[in-house]
């Protein structure tokens, strides 16, 4: 699952690897940062949860609420040794463990990035699109941000090119 951003220039313009990787970079942050307030690729939200055992364990930290000795807070098997960094659950946020858009990937070239998602992290993300939301891509806003952050790359490259002789040949 990947967002691949491409950029088709004017001959002569040229945004550089290093600076696609700052694009990439920037996608990757507006995507999470919008999955933490249950927001979706789409724009829309990304509603509440189907379970509601999920959601009462994600509430309590994905504690138990008793083990067969009536003690409180130990954490499900499954959970074991993993730091929980959110426990929202008035909306969908993908966010329990944050891993897995600590675990997107940015590849970048010339006028080109990729963002992508861990290959571990598939059947979340396919998951997410079974429930109408969409991670992988850019809302709208998003897009005019990548837009703006590609235009002020391109800005510099433009005023070095507008410096150089114009020969206009009319015949």
């Amino acid at each position: 699952m990947a967002i691949t951003t491409s950029v088709v220039k004017p001959p002569g313009l040229k945004i550089t690897a290093n600076e696609m990787k700052k694009v990439g970079l920037r996608e990757k942050t507006l995507i999470r940062d919008d999955a933490k307030k249950g927001i979706n690729q789409t724009g829309g939200s990304t509603g509440s949860y189907a379970s509601e055992q999920y959601k009462k364990y994600k509430a309590n930290w994905m504690k138990r609420f008793t083990d067969r000795t009536g003690a409180r807070g130990t954490k499900l098997k499954a959970y074991s040794g993993v730091a929980v960094v959110s426990n929202e659950t008035s909306f969908k946020n993908y966010t329990l463990t944050g891993a897995m858009f600590r675990d997107m990937f940015v590849t970048s070239r010339d006028n080109e990035c990729t963002v992508s998602f861990a290959s571990k992290d598939r059947g979340k993300v396919l998951g997410a699109l079974d429930h109408d939301d969409l991670l992988a891509g850019l809302s709208e806003k998003n897009i005019a941000v990548v837009i703006k952050m590609i235009l002020g790359f391109m800005d510099k490259d433009l005023r070095e090119w507008a410096k150089k002789d114009l020969v206009i040949i009319v015949k």
